[in-house]
């Protein structure tokens, strides 16, 4: 197990001409990270949980707007997606961190708390491209990052959206009232 920071993660990935990310949850700082430093013309798949009433919407629009930069960009969806999985042609890293701020951070330091992910060895590489495949019949296919855009705008918004469980939220949590200490008679 080692601490990967996102510059390390992303250098890992650069150069391949293919990459495949599995990860629930993603973060707009994560995918401008992606595009800054893979080539344009890679071939570039990404697994999301992407469900409605756990996302925001506007925020999920800038991240799929963000990935239209890739010309051979394919996105996938499962409701249920909990893989998190970074794979190149040479390299590879399975573990429990999303592609968040929390679950790659920018920078290492003492007060990090890093989920952390295992670097793979060849081997582990080839079964986890195989994994990928034989899961392929279970992820919804969205296309493009323009079919996936017009897609998660059809859908329904008006759940509560929940954050990703390692992201801050936006606002303190609601309190929910304290029992009364009236007697019921």
């Amino acid at each position: 197990m080692f601490e990967p920071t996102l510059e390390h993660l992303v250098q890992q990935l650069t150069g391949s001409p293919r990459v495949f990310i599995s990860a629930p949850w993603i973060a707009l700082t994560r995918v401008d990270s992606l595009v800054r430093h893979l080539r344009v013309d890679c071939d570039i798949e990404i697994w999301l949980r992407l469900n409605p009433s756990e996302a925001s919407r506007d925020e999920m629009v800038h991240i799929l707007e963000a990935l239209a930069h890739f010309k051979n960009l394919k996105l996938g969806r499962n409701k249920n997606l909990h893989w998190k999985a970074y794979l190149s042609d040479q390299k590879g890293f399975v573990g429990s961190a999303n592609f968040t701020q929390r679950g790659v951070p920018d920078a290492v330091d003492e007060n990090s708390s890093i989920e952390g992910l295992l670097a793979l060895t060849k081997c582990q590489l080839e079964q986890c491209w195989a994994f990928r495949r034989a899961l392929s019949s279970k992820i919804q296919a969205l296309g493009s990052a323009r079919e996936a855009k017009a897609w998660w705008l059809r859908q329904d918004h008006t759940a509560i959206v929940r954050r990703a469980p390692d992201e801050p939220p936006d606002q303190p949590e609601p309190q929910l009232p304290k029992p009364s200490d009236r007697r019921i008679r």
